[in-house]
């Protein structure tokens, strides 16, 4: 995982649950191009 958060959550002192949340970045590049 490069970028996101883990998200744990305990009940009665116990681990439950581990939630992990990946995001993605992309390069932005224009969707077309125009030629003058």
């Amino acid at each position: 995982m490069k970028f996101g958060s883990v998200e744990i959550i305990i009940h009665d002192g116990k681990v439950v649950q581990i939630e992990r949340k990946e995001k993605l970045c992309f390069e932005a590049k224009p969707a077309f191009t125009t030629k003058s």
